[in-house]
Order: structure tokens, then sequence, then C-alpha cells
């Protein structure tokens, strides 16, 4: 009974940081137990291992120790926006229903996603500066190409054939 309760303390610990009122954004928080976290979790602590084994060596660490030091806080920093984007990502298949039918397929829509996001916050810097009049975000378009945008103004639905087609 104790060992009951106290799980459940520990996952409501977890959950506080992850809850909202909206029940979809819960689901988000699954994903941090999902398969693809782990897999991202295991492929830094891979790289760290391999930055590390590369740059110290038992003679003369300083400058060594500063290169770690340097890839390391790179490492960190790729991380850290990897999984902001795959938040995001995943909270927009959340929010707008979206199912992809294949891991080829979510890492097709994962690469088009990160490139329009760039390319929004691209034209949001030009909005603040004033060389623009509108502010761009993201949404349920975020995944798809310019040309499966065109093609979805043109006919009201995305090409549902394979996503192999047009890689």
């Amino acid at each position: 009974s104790d060992l009951i309760n106290q799980s459940a303390v520990v996952k409501r610990r977890y959950f506080v940081t992850c809850r909202t009122t909206h029940e979809s954004k819960n689901k988000m928080c699954a994903f941090f137990h999902s398969t693809h976290f782990k897999r991202a979790v295991l492929l830094l602590l891979l790289m760290i291992v391999a930055a590390y084994s590369k740059f110290c060596v038992k003679d003369d660490c300083s400058s060594q120790r500063w290169q770690l030091y340097k890839v390391r806080s790179e490492l960190k920093r790729f991380f850290s926006v990897f999984l902001l984007i795959c938040c995001l990502l995943r909270s927009l298949q959340i929010e707008y229903k979206k199912q992809y039918n294949s891991n080829l397929e979510d890492a097709h829509r994962r690469i088009i996603f990160c490139k329009n996001l760039r390319m929004i916050d691209a034209h949001n810097e030009r909005y603040k500066r004033g060389e623009v009049t509108f502010e761009m975000g993201v949404n349920q378009f975020a995944d798809m190409s310019h040309e499966e945008f065109l093609r979805w103004l043109h006919t009201g639905s995305r090409d549902n054939g394979s996503i192999l087609s047009s890689l």
C-alpha cells in the first residue's frame, strides 16, 4: 500500500511540471517516456563519450580539457534545441491530430518542420526590424513543404500518397 502511494506521489511530481488545463498537452509529457526520447538521450551520451575519448589524453590535458568543455557546451546546446524541436513537433501533432505512417515519414516531416521553423524565425526577425508588416507562427501547415501547401490550397487536402514519392 505504501509502495503504491509512493509511486503515485512520484508520478504526480513528474507530471506537475507538464500539467496544463488541456488534456492533449498532457500527452506531450508521455513523449519523454517514448522510444524516440530514449534514443535521443542514448545518442547524446554516446556523443559525449566519443568527444571525451577524443580530447582527453593522459598527457597535458589543459588545452584538451578546454576543447572537451567546448564540445560539451555545444552538445548541450544541440540537445536542448533538438528537444525543443521534438516537443514543438509533438505538440503540433497532438493539437492538429496528425499521424505519420512510418518512422521515415516522421523523420521527413521533422526535417520540413525544422526548415519551416527557421524560415518563420527569420521572417519574425525581419518583422521586429520593421522590414515586413506581419508575423508568422507555427500552425497546422508547419510540417508541409511549400509544394505540399500549394497542392493543399488547390485541392483542399494533403496528398495522401506515399511520402516516398516526394523524397
